[in-house]
């Protein structure tokens, strides 16, 4: 990969990849828009970071291990917080949400919640959703105020992790 480049070019050469294949046309789209390689069709996408910080993770995990008393790694991945969405106007039930770059959203991160609970929905989880009641400005949107889409394979793995209490 370092010689398949124009000049000027990252050269990925030492860097850290990972290869994602989406069959949909929304993710597609995203992953062009964020600047990853794709192949013509957009299914494959390189996503990169083109250098590592050499030195840099040596000393900083040293740094919080000796200096801060502090791990950086970790065997136990858990997952504590959900990037959600608050209306900055008020919105009408039947409204269909936009994504992360709607201009009637406000992005907020905060301690993750259930799908069957009340909380607030993931923003990502919201995007193309349908709203089953009116949403006053201000008011972060839940679970409960969208409509769940039928056969989902991300609101099926989101209450598989949910059971796993992960």
């Amino acid at each position: 990969m370092t010689n398949l480049h124009e000049k000027g070019e990252a050269g990925l050469g030492g860097g850290v990849f990972l290869t994602v294949h989406s069959a949909n046309p929304y993710s597609q789209m995203i992953l062009a828009t964020k600047g990853c390689l794709s192949s013509s069709d957009g299914e494959v996408s390189l996503i990169y970071r083109p250098y590592h910080l050499c030195g840099v993770e040596a000393s900083s995990t040293l740094l919080c291990a000796g200096l801060l008393h502090v791990g950086t790694g970790s065997r136990v991945y858990e997952q504590r917080y959900d990037i959600v969405q608050e209306a900055k106007t008020d919105l009408k039930k039947g409204e269909i949400m936009g994504s992360d770059h709607d201009t009637r959203l406000l992005t907020h991160m905060v301690a993750k919640s259930p799908v069957k609970g009340r909380g607030p929905i993931p923003a990502h989880m919201l995007n193309g959703k349908k709203l089953v009641c009116d949403v006053p400005k201000g008011t972060v949107i839940t679970y409960d105020m969208v409509e769940e889409p039928k056969d989902s394979m991300l609101w099926k793995l989101r209450r598989e992790q949910d059971d796993m209490n992960i």
